[in-house]
């Protein structure tokens, strides 16, 4: 992408509307810092309440702009920018299981309602003549991205999928340019699962506990991947085809079938554990449930259009979705539901 970040186009839109930046504070997961530079790990000690608080505050005060003032610190004030790209990186979706009181959790509640306010205003609430105006702006400035848009359906899609479409299919009506980096986003997807066994013949850290936690690290973050692109196909569901041309359910499929028993099998050995209970484990069970429905997401978008296929491809389906049960079955029936997605991701190799 050559993109001229900075450059104002000739509209309502100046960073010349920015009087003074907002100095929201970046959002911070509770769990260990990730070593992805976006947060400084010597910044995590502060007052949660104080931060959600200002972080509240800096979002209905943005809310309350016009709407040039209000695109343009979203464009170009940068402590605005890297709220929203923490946030959409870092929140959780079940935050009742994450929040330590009441309070927490309603302040977490209403910075989610604001967070999206945000993003659906930048995208829905402008004046439809300056959308060519606005589609290139948002999109020189990086304020959407694939990976943001997977966050924003991953966090909002189950609560409301209505708004969260129009959203998200507003952005790429916006600027069609968006559609390539899809392709390229899918295509790096595919190459990541395929290649996720490789990185461990990479040396490990010190420690059985540290290797561990990397590993299950990795478990973690294939579930929110599979989650992520299972919500993306919901809000655009016409993307089924650019997954299947990057052969996503292929490379969910090695990833079930080779990288997870890797690296449940290297979590087991570092916790000195035996296999089945690693195997059992809550995280592995959803990793394959969300699997099995990203798969009959895609299945049931590029089949429900063929005619001839409908019957075949509505049974396969409903033989994945069958799967993501798994997690409400009895403990002794989990190995077989799992062996389930296997075999059936196994048909589409013909």
């Amino acid at each position: 992408r050559h993109a001229a970040a900075g450059k104002a186009p000739k509209s309502g839109f100046s960073k010349n509307l920015i009087q003074k930046n907002l100095d929201t504070p970046a959002y911070l997961p509770r769990e260990d810092v990730p070593e992805d530079g976006l947060v400084d790990a010597a910044t995590v000690s502060y007052d949660e309440l104080a931060i959600l608080r200002l972080q509240l505050s800096d979002m209905t005060t943005l809310l309350r702009m016009s709407f040039p003032s209000f695109v343009s610190h979203v464009a170009w004030d940068p402590t605005v920018g890297k709220f929203l790209d923490t946030y959409l990186r870092y929140a959780r979706v079940n935050l009742d299981q994450d929040s330590t009181s009441d309070e927490i959790l309603n302040l977490e509640e209403a910075l989610s309602e604001q967070v999206f306010l945000v993003l659906h205003r930048v995208v829905c609430g402008g004046d439809p003549a300056a959308h060519e105006i606005l589609g290139q702006l948002i999109y020189d400035n990086w304020v959407f991205e694939t990976p943001k848009m997977l966050d924003i359906c991953r966090l909002y899609a189950h609560a409301n999928l209505k708004l969260t479409t129009e959203l998200v299919q507003g952005v790429f009506k916006l600027q069609k340019e968006y559609w390539e980096d899809l392709e390229g986003n899918l295509a790096c997807t595919a190459h990541f699962l395929r290649t996720l066994c490789e990185k461990h013949e990479k040396p490990a850290p010190a420690g059985p506990e540290a290797l561990a936690k990397k590993l299950e690290g990795s478990r973690k973050m294939v579930t929110e991947m599979f989650v992520s692109m299972e919500c993306f196909l919901q809000v655009v569901p016409s993307s089924a085809e650019a997954f299947h041309r990057h052969r996503i359910i292929h490379a969910v499929k090695d990833t079930i079938e080779y990288a997870l028993p890797v690296i449940e099998t290297d979590i087991a050995k570092a916790r000195a554990k035996k296999l089945s209970e690693v195997s059992l484990d809550k995280v592995g069970r959803g990793a394959r449930a969300a699997a099995a429905m990203l798969a009959y997401r895609i299945l049931a978008e590029r089949y429900s259009k063929v005619l001839p296929e409908k019957a075949k491809a509505a049974k396969f389906g409903q033989d994945l979705y069958d799967t993501f049960h798994v997690l409400t079955t009895p403990p002794k029936k989990i190995h077989k539901r799992a062996k389930d997605i296997v075999n059936s991701l196994e048909l589409l190799k013909t």
